[in-house]
C-alpha cells in the first residue's frame, strides 16, 4: 500500500469513529509533506479518543513509510493545500445536500 491509500483509509476511520471532527489531506509538493489538517483545533487536545487514534495514526504510518515526511497539525496559513488529495468529516459535519426546486 502506497503513503497516500494508508492516509485515505486512517482519515476514513478516524472519522467514522469520533464525531465532530475533519479532516483534509494535502500532498504539499514544494516541501515533499504530506499534510493533514484536522478541525475544529480544539479536538486535538480535549478528545481523549481522538488523541489515541492520532498516536496510532502517526506511529504507523512512521513504521510503514520511515522515508515519508508526514505532519497532522491544525489549519495554517502556510501550508500549500492546492494538491487537496482528500478530505474527510465525521456525520454531524457532512452538510446535507440541497433541494432546491430547479425551473
Amino acid at each position: 500500500m502506497k503513503a497516500e491509500e494508508f492516509i485515505k483509509q486512517r482519515m476514513k476511520a478516524i472519522c467514522l469513529q469520533i464525531e465532530g471532527v475533519s479532516m483534509r489531506y494535502a500532498f504539499e509538493k514544494s516541501s515533499g509533506w504530506h499534510i493533514i489538517e484536522v478541525t475544529p483545533e480544539t479536538m486535538r487536545n480535549v478528545n481523549e479518543k481522538y488523541a489515541e487514534l492520532e498516536w496510532s495514526f502517526w506511529k504507523d504510518f512512521r513504521i510503514n513509510f520511515p522515508n515519508e515526511n508526514f505532519l497532522i497539525t491544525e489549519p495554517h496559513i502556510t501550508h500549500d493545500m492546492s494538491n487537496l488529495i482528500a478530505s474527510e468529516s465525521s456525520r454531524k459535519n457532512r452538510i446535507a445536500p440541497s433541494f432546491n426546486a430547479v425551473s
